[in-house]
């Protein structure tokens, strides 16, 4: 049967990858991962060492929880913030991002002989995704809008 034979020639050259965790060098677990390829005659073993540890330990290795943030803002790609950040950086070592709900964000730099503010008003504040949702709705309080304020590493903010 001619229609079977492209899949064959497929087949032929379709790689194979195995990974298992197995003891190697002496009784040390490793993850032993090796690969090869159909067509050709190239092999590829790799053993990486490895440490296991018990599940009670699991909790101590997770990502760390991090809580719905309050403030979210999209800032409209006509209004760029890298040539603000990167003036203010020679100045100060340190930027104070403060922003609010209410679409406005400011940066602050504190300097030897003076203070330095840039303001950016009528953003888009996101609610999706923030603490002011619950179950997916925009929870409406008669307070004021959530605002936030962060001290960040001028250097480390666009690296």
């Amino acid at each position: 049967n001619n229609s079977s034979t492209p899949a064959m020639v497929s087949s032929r050259s379709s790689s194979v990858i195995v990974i298992k965790l197995a003891k190697r060098n002496g009784g040390l677990p490793c993850l032993c991962i090796d690969a090869c390829t159909g067509g050709s005659s190239v092999e590829v073993h790799h053993a990486i060492p490895v440490r296991i540890m018990r599940a009670a330990e699991m909790q101590y290795h997770l990502p760390p929880r991090i809580e719905l943030p309050e403030v979210q803002l999209e800032l409209p790609l006509d209004r760029p913030l890298r040539p603000v950040v990167e003036r203010l950086r020679t100045i100060s070592p340190h930027i104070l991002m403060e922003g609010s709900m209410a679409g406005e964000l400011t940066l602050r730099i504190d300097g030897d002989g003076a203070s330095i503010r840039t303001f950016y008003s009528k953003l888009v504040p996101r609610f999706e995704d923030t603490k002011a949702t619950e179950n997916g709705k925009v929870v409406t309080e008669h307070s004021d809008p959530a605002k936030c304020t962060l001290k960040v590493d001028s250097k480390k903010l666009f690296a």
